[in-house]
């Protein structure tokens, strides 16, 4: 494809040591050429890729910074084509002034993700690696990050390739025996694509299930501490977070509002909520805590519901853990310094919820709560120490709808259906699986995916 020559800054806005702003496609070198001064001359024809040469920006006799220009030879670059990356002065105005020269000198301005969009048309990057770009970015941790990283690379652990190369030899056996029938139709054909085809769809809920987990790597889990007032909650969260986030007192009511912060358990991201106490209460700003806390429960993924009671729970207690639904629970027993709990009757009383007795105000017991909560989300699919990839939510829905059409197959034979109908579904599914990497897939969805980045990406 023929692309106009762009330009952007690639750093983030605001105060730092450099700022550097990329130049991509056929022309690059040419317009540095104009504007670049460099200390020690150089002829850009015979300029070797990958060199920093220094010098300054200078227009009309106006010197507009000092800088660093990188030059990258086409199909040696990020985009695959000619690029140029001018490092200059950080903060607000010294990038801003350079990018300015360069689209008064003809530089259409970049969109988001325009570099890496291009990458992709380019054929340097798949489409999974391109996503894994702004996921890299985006990581909230470490295990997410890895996940980034390991599809960023793209060299291994791509295991729906595989997925995919089964599929492709499954069709093209099955459209043998149609077009050959005198060479392998027999009574074992149909067992030979039932049986290959559950094996497709267990590997299938294998990855759909390791985008699951994935994803709460990515995103966290929506967490709200829930319980009466002057039980721990905000001791919990403080020591969760290990420090006073949250004021501690002895007197009831204390949490007017919901607290919010991230913190890692164990691993895994959790998007804690400190709630107020749920109580009947006058007190009209009390009253806007307790609704927020209401609310903050019907959000959330995991409640954490706090008490220090010794022997079971009261009906107060008992109210609340009513309006708990089907959502996923921990029962934390606080206070466990002092309070000398009959864990089997706490255990018996809370159940089918688990339930965690430690001490938040001395930080005991705070690894039991993390691995209760692996436990109840983490199905074990993802290795803790591999680098196995690991899909995103579209990713997920790809293997979802790549997996009914299997199952469709499996319908289509207990129906007696021709190879041909079953054919059509197999198909389908391997047509779905190429929108993974960007082998199928429609325009409307690359520029959706590429719209969440930021500009100079």
């Amino acid at each position: 494809m023929d692309f106009p020559l762009i330009a952007a800054i690639a750093t983030p806005a605001g105060t730092g040591g450099i700022a550097i702003i990329r130049l991509s496609g056929e022309g690059s070198w040419a317009l540095t050429e104009k504007i670049f001064q460099a200390k020690e001359p150089f002829s850009l024809k015979t300029a070797a890729g990958f060199r920093l040469h220094y010098g300054h920006i200078v227009d009309g006799g106006k010197v507009y910074d000092e800088v660093l220009l990188a030059l990258m030879k086409e199909n040696q670059s990020y985009t695959r084509e000619e690029m140029a990356e001018i490092q200059c002065h950080g903060g607000f105005l010294a990038a801003r002034r350079v990018l300015e020269l360069l689209l008064a000198h003809g530089a259409k301005l970049a969109q988001p993700g325009e570099f890496t969009k291009r990458a992709f048309f380019n054929g340097r990057i798949d489409l999974s690696q391109a996503e894994a770009v702004i996921e890299t970015i985006k990581a909230m941790d470490e295990k997410d990050l890895d996940f980034s990283l390991t599809r960023l690379k793209g060299d291994k652990g791509r295991s729906f390739l595989k997925i995919r190369d089964d599929l492709v030899a499954l069709i093209a056996e099955t459209e043998a025996v149609i077009d050959f029938p005198e060479d392998g139709l027999d009574d074992t054909v149909a067992d030979t694509i039932q049986r290959r085809v559950k094996s497709l769809i267990e590997e299938m809920e294998g990855e759909i299930r390791k985008a699951e987990e994935g994803k709460i790597y990515r995103q966290g889990i929506a967490t709200a501490i829930l319980g009466k007032t002057n039980v721990g909650k905000s001791s919990l969260m403080n020591a969760l977070l290990s420090e006073e986030r949250a004021i501690v007192t002895d007197i009831p009511g204390t949490t007017r509002d919901v607290i919010e912060d991230t913190v890692l358990l164990s691993g895994i991201p959790l998007k804690i909520k400190d709630t107020a106490g749920i109580r009947e209460t006058e007190d009209p700003i009390e009253k806007i805590g307790v609704d927020k806390t209401r609310e903050a429960m019907d959000k959330a993924d995991l409640i954490l519901f706090v008490t220090d009671r010794d022997d079971g729970f009261d009906a107060e207690e008992r109210e609340i853990m009513a309006a708990f639904g089907g959502k996923k629970v921990i029962v934390v027993c606080n206070k466990s310094d002092v309070v000398r709990y009959d864990q089997d009757k706490m255990k018996a009383a809370a159940a089918p919820y688990p339930v965690v007795f430690l001490s938040a105000k001395e930080k005991q017991n705070l690894d039991t709560l993390g691995e209760t909560v692996q436990a109840l989300f983490m199905a074990g699919e993802i290795s803790q120490n591999s680098d196995e990839w690991v899909g995103n939510l579209r990713h997920k829905e790809a293997f979802l709808r790549a997996k009914s059409h299997l199952q469709e197959v499996l319908q289509s034979q207990e129906e007696r259906m021709p190879l041909d109908f079953q054919v059509i579904d197999l198909r389908a599914a391997l047509e779905i699986l190429g929108e993974i990497d960007g082998v199928t897939i429609s325009m409307e969805i690359i520029d959706r995916i590429f719209s969440e980045f930021c500009i100079g990406k």
